[in-house]
């Protein structure tokens, strides 16, 4: 069958990796894929849909985290407009927590529950062959009225049997990593699944809780890969936690070492799977950067995220991080249910004393689908599917895009603003006044400002571009107007 895949997500990093993986297998499955950039690329509607007439896709599919989800069904509406009306399916973390609900929008035909490859590629062989959907593990629908969801379908075990990521359909020169400044990027995928049950985070819906993991070799292939075909130097794992295992993380570090890749790189982590030998390690075989999610520096609200770490953990990962020369990232959430304006202010102390090199990143607080923060604001009424996108968990590092979508009890909206932009400027002004290298120079300072005015830049630049090229560019949103059909 033929397929199109669209890429809705604008930003600089927002790599179409799942979508990347998907166009790889099913090809590998014996069917014709195009992956569409559409968001990075600056398309108009009007041109996603010349681009759709070209193809002239049977299905036509896109991933929707929560924030995307109400542009993939203007996409859909859009594409339903046509004579030869394909079929529309959406997989990732907001259709798979709520299936029922999704389907229930006429344009949206099929959901892809979990993992899509094996359940994306069955859905194309059964409509191919005239089958019963019903009969595909890992799919929602809706049927004569009636909502149906397929058996669940098992995880994918043997992480190595997936191909590489379809790299050569993404314009790589149009992504970018605001950590690491070398040529050419993209992002890697080293495991599935999380063991770890942190209240505010959605990714075991998607992927389970068991975790699974490539073997060292076969990821260290697909970096030389990326480094000798695509021109990539700066990759980033997007594992949750890429230290759970230490051993496969000792035996990774000595894999790429010993193949001398000219790559930088950087990971994602917690305090508690970090220790002396294992941050040594990881700078010995090329990783830059460490994140860590401190998320609050009050005990209480941590035991309300479930996060099963204390801040003596924190502040031992950040000494061994900033005592190894590397690039110490710290990730806040502010907002959670229990906070105050005394934890809040715990928070911002805790950001002063870990001293990150790179300005500490603050979200606030999102009650994603899946998540047990979300069970908590359905209780509390503070769901709104009408805001659907707005669940960004994080907006400029300097003003904010939009107001959150969770308010804690006890809180004022105003708070979490001035709290959030005060401790960003804070830890910004005290770093320029503490610079101790030009290294910390490019990092603290060089790094994030033109990570800032890059991002401002693209948007202003799509945004005119759009403005010029479609009228449907002034209205308020995606899937306000859809546009006319060609006949």
């Amino acid at each position: 069958m033929r397929i199109l895949l669209v890429a809705l997500d604008p930003s600089r990093d927002g790599f179409p990796l799942g979508l990347a993986y998907l166009t790889s297998y099913l090809r590998q499955q014996g069917h014709a894929v195009t992956l569409l950039a559409a968001e990075r690329l600056g398309l108009t509607a009007s041109e996603i849909l010349d681009r759709v007439r070209a193809v002239r896709p049977d299905i036509v599919g896109t991933s929707t985290p929560t924030c995307l989800y109400p542009r993939a069904l203007a996409l859909f509406r859009w594409v339903k407009a046509l004579d030869a009306a394909p079929v529309t399916v959406a997989g990732g973390p907001h259709v798979t927590a709520l299936p029922a609900e999704s389907v229930a929008a006429p344009e949206l035909d099929f959901v892809v529950r979990g993992e899509g490859e094996q359940t994306l590629a069955a859905l194309a062989d059964c409509l191919e062959q005239g089958g019963d959907p019903r009969s595909v593990p890992g799919l929602a629908f809706r049927d004569a009225g009636e909502t149906v969801l397929t058996a669940p379908r098992p995880p994918i075990q043997d992480l190595d049997r997936l191909p590489f990521p379809a790299w050569e359909d993404v314009p790589l020169d149009r992504y970018a990593l605001p950590l690491l400044p070398r040529p050419r990027a993209a992002r890697v995928q080293a495991s599935r699944g999380c063991p770890f049950r942190c209240a505010f985070c959605s990714a075991v819906a998607v992927w389970g809780s068991r975790l699974r993991q490539r073997s060292p070799a076969n990821v260290a292939d697909e970096i030389a890969q990326l480094q000798r075909v695509h021109g990539v130097h700066s990759v980033e794992f997007v594992d949750s936690t890429f230290t759970v295992n230490r051993r496969w993380t000792l035996d990774l570090c000595r894999e790429l070492r010993s193949r001398r890749l000219d790559v930088d790189w950087m990971i994602s982590t917690r305090a508690d799977r970090l220790d002396a030998g294992i941050v040594a390690a990881l700078k010995d075989a090329g990783c830059r950067v460490i994140s860590i999610g401190v998320e609050s520096g009050d005990p209480e609200v941590l035991r309300r995220m479930r996060k099963g770490e204390d801040l003596e953990q924190i502040r031992e990962a950040a000494r061994l991080i900033r005592s190894a020369g590397l690039i110490l990232r710290t990730l806040f959430i502010l907002g959670f249910p229990g906070e105050t304006p005394t934890s809040i202010e715990r928070t911002r102390r805790l950001a002063r004393e870990l001293d990150p090199t790179h300005p500490p990143a603050y979200s606030y607080a999102t009650p994603y689908p899946g998540s047990e923060l979300y069970e908590i604001a359905c209780r509390e009424g503070q769901v709104d599917p009408r805001r659907w996108g707005d669940y960004w968990h994080a907006s400029s590092p300097v003003r904010d895009r939009q107001a959150p979508v969770y308010l804690p009890a006890g809180l004022q909206l105003g708070d979490l603003h001035r709290a959030r932009r005060r401790f960003i400027w804070e830890l910004m002004l005290r770093k320029l006044t503490r610079l101790r290298s030009l290294g910390e120079l490019e990092a603290s300072v060089l790094r994030p400002g033109r990570w800032i005015l890059g991002s401002w830049w693209d948007a202003r630049r799509v945004g005119l571009r759009r403005r010029v090229r479609s009228a449907w560019r002034r209205s308020s949103g995606w899937g306000r107007r859809t546009p006319a059909p060609r006949r």
